[in-house]
C-alpha cells in the first residue's frame, strides 16, 4: 500500500499560483506603463492623446535611435517573464515551488541582463544547468550566469541576442 509520502517522493512538488502581490510586483512594469498611458489620454482628451501617438509612431518608424530604444524597452519588458517561463520549465523552484525572483533587467549591447535573487534551496548550479531551457524559453543564441556579488543567492543571467525584438537575427 502507497501512502502520500510515498506518492511525494516519486512526483515533483506542485507548482504553486502565484498571490496577487506577486503578479503586481512581476507587472510592475506594464502596469506602470499601461497606467501612464491612460493618465496621459485622461488628461490630454482623445484627439490630442490619438495624434501625439501617431506622431511618435511616425518618430520611431523614422528616427534609427529612436527604434533601438524602443526595441530594447520591449526587449526589458519581454524577457523577464520568458526567463521566468524557463526557470520553471527547467524545475529551478524552493521546496515549496516558487521560482527565484527575477528583480530587473536592461539592455547591454547584444544582451539583456537580469538580475536574479536565488530564494532558499536553489543555487547558481541550477541556474547554469537550466542555461539551455532558458535560452530555449527566450529564443536566445545561449544563457550565461554571472555571479556579480560575494553573495551566493544573488546572480545575473545573460540571454545573448534574444529573438524578442530582433526579427532579423
Amino acid at each position: 500500500m502507497t501512502t502520500d509520502d510515498d506518492l511525494r517522493r516519486l512526483l515533483p512538488a506542485p507548482r504553486r499560483r502565484p498571490g496577487l502581490v506577486a503578479v503586481l510586483v512581476r507587472w510592475r512594469a506594464e502596469l506602470a506603463l499601461a497606467a501612464l498611458l491612460v493618465a496621459g489620454w485622461l488628461a490630454a482628451g482623445s484627439t490630442v492623446a490619438g495624434i501625439v501617438l501617431v506622431i511618435l509612431g511616425i518618430v520611431v518608424v523614422v528616427v534609427p535611435v529612436v527604434r533601438r530604444a524602443v526595441v530594447a524597452l520591449g526587449q526589458v519588458l519581454v524577457v523577464p517573464h520568458r526567463v521566468r517561463s524557463g526557470l520553471v520549465q527547467a524545475g529551478v523552484t524552493d521546496r515549496s515551488g516558487r521560482p527565484p525572483w527575477l528583480v530587473s533587467a536592461r539592455v547591454r549591447g547584444d544582451g539583456v541582463l537580469v538580475r536574479v535573487w536565488l530564494r532558499a534551496g536553489t543555487t547558481q548550479q541550477d541556474l547554469r544547468a537550466a542555461a539551455p531551457v532558458i535560452a530555449g524559453a527566450c529564443g536566445a543564441a545561449y544563457v550565461e550566469v554571472v555571479t556579480d556579488s560575494p553573495r551566493q543567492d544573488r546572480a545575473v543571467l545573460v540571454v545573448v541576442r534574444p529573438r524578442w525584438g530582433w526579427w532579423t537575427r
